[in-house]
């Protein structure tokens, strides 16, 4: 039986331990609230560097270096990601590391007068060549899409940065982020795996405790919808784009029904739009559907790759599977379809301590509980009339957004984006 424990400790760190009996290994991370949705535009990417600095093993004391390197020669998995909302560091081993664990996490946090001018020269030029790499590979598209749904703020800020803003940021500057970020207040704790919960506990008040207390009170971050086009022109004769629209946020239940329309459009070979755009037409080898949700908004969204001379015939045909979802029933078929493919998915994904921690620990810091039972619960509820009220809901012209690499004509695009 799994077992859910939540509680804060004194110094208001809050803490969530799930005991989950039938897997080996635990994952404990610590959650901070804060990522690119904090920044703005003279400070963009100073949380994915700050990672960086944290999350530096070999640049740690000797105490927490020598942590790290008995869990690395264990076979842990140790890692740490900056996203929207949110930064994670987190560690996956097997359940008698446990201990080593929790204190190379607190290690980690207590002091980070580790981290000098020289250690932030030095992690800034790593950062830079992360950031050069990223920015040539498809997957800026995503972050083009962000900011051509929300604008270059909150939300729309891309979170590894901008090269000019990340190679300006100073040491006082960054420091000043950390002292006022990186505090137990801002902080949540997450262990999932086979632990005993009384027995886990005992070690995070023990270690944890001594953690300096101090009240953060952070500001909600704002949203504010700004559909838009944004292209990057190249010469390759291929347009790699995404298309969509505003979603529902991570609150919503509407966004159980919208799990639906993602697994009917744009999930797997027998998906509508894999069906029309690739097997009936062979436009395209891949084209996929996804949906995001975020404490204040969310999106779903269309992305492919497909020739240039095919671009206007492939936009077409997703803004019609779109338009379809939104004016007609889908079938009975295709909505259990839909049902089990999400049921199958994600118990296939909480077969990893990892994957409960990225769940677990992010319903949590945004003040929910996640149980898998109530989640396959809500999606064998959803019917076909709440699937089409929330495609009506959200495909909407107003609501269009596009971003896109490569070479198009922009005033066809502005012409042909929209629903009849």
């Amino acid at each position: 039986m799994v077992i859910l424990h939540k509680t804060v400790l004194g110094n208001g760190l809050r803490v969530v331990v799930c005991q989950v009996p039938y897997i080996q290994t635990v994952t404990a991370g610590i959650w901070v609230n804060q990522g690119g949705k904090d920044e703005d535009e003279s400070n963009n990417g100073i949380s994915h560097l700050i990672e960086h600095l944290i999350f530096t093993p070999k640049n740690a004391h000797v105490e927490l270096a020598n942590l790290f390197q008995d869990l690395n020669e264990k076979g842990a998995l140790i890692n740490a990601s900056t996203g929207k909302e949110f930064t994670q560091f987190y560690i996956c081993a097997m359940k008698e590391n446990l201990l080593s664990m929790l204190k190379a996490l607190f290690l980690t946090f207590k002091d980070t007068s580790r981290i000098t001018p020289k250690l932030v020269n030095k992690e800034k030029k790593i950062v830079l060549h992360e950031l050069q790499q990223y920015y040539r590979s498809s997957r800026i598209v995503h972050e083009l899409f962000s900011q051509s749904l929300w604008g270059e703020s909150s939300l729309g800020n891309i979170v590894i940065g901008k090269e000019e803003i990340v190679s300006g940021l100073e040491y006082p500057t960054i420091m000043n982020q950390v002292r006022k970020e990186y505090i137990s207040d801002n902080f949540l704790l997450c262990i999932v795996g086979n632990v005993n919960v009384d027995t886990t506990m005992t070690l995070v008040e023990e270690i944890f405790g001594p953690l300096e207390a101090t009240v953060r009170n952070k500001e909600d971050y704002t949203v504010e919808l700004q559909p838009n086009i944004i292209v990057t022109p190249t010469e390759m004769g291929k347009i790699q784009f995404i298309v969509g629209v505003e979603g529902v946020d991570y609150y919503d239940p509407d966004k159980y029904p919208l799990t639906i329309i993602n697994k009917v459009l744009g999930g797997g070979l027998n998906s509508r739009l894999m069906q029309e755009v690739r097997e009936k037409r062979g436009l395209v080898y891949d084209i996929s559907t996804y949906k995001t949700v975020y404490k204040n908004s969310g999106a779903f969204a269309c992305k492919s790759t497909c020739n240039q001379t095919d671009f206007d015939k492939v936009l077409e045909l997703v803004l019609n599977e779109f338009a379809e979802m939104r004016d007609n029933y889908i079938n009975d078929n295709e909505l259990e379809s839909a049902k089990q493919m999400e049921r199958t998915e994600i118990l296939m994904t909480f077969e990893h301590s990892f994957n409960q921690f990225k769940m677990i620990g992010r319903a949590a810091i945004l003040g929910r509980d996640f149980s898998i039972d109530d989640y396959i619960r809500r999606i064998q509820n959803v019917s076909k009339e709440d699937v089409q009220r929330v495609a009506r809901k959200i495909f909407q012209t107003e609501r269009l957004a596009f971003s896109c690499i490569g070479k198009i004509d922009t005033e066809k695009l502005f012409k042909n984006l929209h629903f009849d």
